[in-house]
């Protein structure tokens, strides 16, 4: 098989799926009306579509209409839709590539939502960024943000996981949070 459970991380949200096999590489499939699939072509495809020929990464997610991933290096890519600035390369432009997210190699997970993405780094830090209308970065605000802002200062963060409008959290002692 192309991946298992157990070997790989495999997101689907409602239009398309993508999944890091087994030998570290990375495929999607479904609608790809923004660039979510990670290519430029077909705007829909039934069968797993190999995003590139890289065999680093270590996780996807798949969000709305965009997709992140995280890297064995430790850097993140996004691509997609980027209305809201949810791909957090400081533009509102649609990649259909994945597109590295400036120069940090110390992320660790990645959640995307429906318009916003939020990740965690190594030292145990929560970025936001993208649709901020209903507070779901957890910055205190509802301002758009179209670069990772950090989510408080604590350091403590252990997972996270972006939902359509909200964002929930936990910290290594298991509290959980959500907003």
């Amino acid at each position: 098989p192309l991946y298992s459970s157990a070997a790989s991380d495999v997101y689907k949200r409602q239009f398309h799926t993508c999944a890091v096999a087994k030998n570290k590489t990375l495929w999607c499939w479904g609608v790809n009306d923004s660039g979510q699939l990670g290519v430029a072509g077909p705007l829909f495809k039934t069968k797993p579509l190999k995003v590139n020929a890289d065999k680093n990464w270590s996780s996807v997610f798949a969000g709305l209409q965009h997709t992140c991933a995280t890297k064995t290096t430790g850097t993140l890519y996004c691509w997609g839709n980027n209305f809201y600035g949810q791909l957090g390369d400081g533009t509102t432009a649609d990649k259909f590539v994945p597109t590295l997210l400036g120069a940090d190699t110390n992320w660790t997970s990645v959640s995307a939502g429906g318009d916003h993405t939020c990740a965690l780094k190594n030292t145990g830090t929560l970025f936001c960024w993208g649709n901020n209308v209903d507070g779901q970065l957890g910055d205190g605000t509802n301002v758009l943000k179209k670069v990772p802002t950090q989510v408080g200062v604590l350091t403590t963060w252990a997972l996270v996981s972006a939902g359509y409008s909200h964002t929930c959290a936990t910290q290594i002692d298991g509290t959980l949070f959500c907003w």
